[in-house]
């Protein structure tokens, strides 16, 4: 029986056929949608590793230029962050937001504290307050779609408070 089988010249059925694409059209579309999960996750968590990055490397920088700040000037309520002098700035320099950067105001310029390139999609932003002789700095960076990524509060000393 099984001899005949083998060599009989007849094909697979219309039925098995169709019953066979079935089966490779869910295996085809189970694969797709997992490709399609796995590759959102990996953007996901890349965005946010890169947020993590970015965070930490603006806190450094910024701890810095607040902890060797010169000649600090807080606001009339003396909670907030006037101007200062910066070793790296020069004289009355301000950390400001800019429009998707943390930015440095002197008199002369604006420059970004961070290159442009190091950003790759994120913006950030900071608020900066002062109290108990420190100032307590917030750092949010947000993705392209506007979504917190990653927010970090610090406290920095000056080394000559104001």
């Amino acid at each position: 029986m099984i001899k005949k089988k083998l060599s009989a010249k007849g094909g697979f059925t219309l039925t098995e056929l169709l019953t066979a694409m079935a089966v490779m059209a869910l295996v085809g579309v189970a694969v797709a949608v997992g490709i399609s999960a796995a590759a959102k996750a990996y953007f996901s968590i890349s965005a946010s590793s890169q947020a993590a990055v970015l965070g930490g490397t603006l806190a450094v920088e910024l701890a810095d230029e607040l902890r060797f700040a010169e000649n600090i000037i807080l606001d009339s309520g003396g909670t907030a962050l006037e101007t200062f002098d910066s070793r790296r700035f020069g004289p009355n320099v301000k950390i400001m937001n800019g429009s998707d950067h943390i930015a440095i105001a002197t008199g002369t310029a604006n420059y970004n504290l961070l290159a442009a390139e190091t950003y790759t999609g994120l913006h950030d932003s900071v608020a900066i307050t002062y109290a108990n002789n420190r100032f307590n700095v917030t750092i949010t960076i947000k993705g392209g779609a506007g979504t917190a990524l990653y927010q970090n509060t610090l406290s920095v000393a000056p080394l000559t408070p104001p």
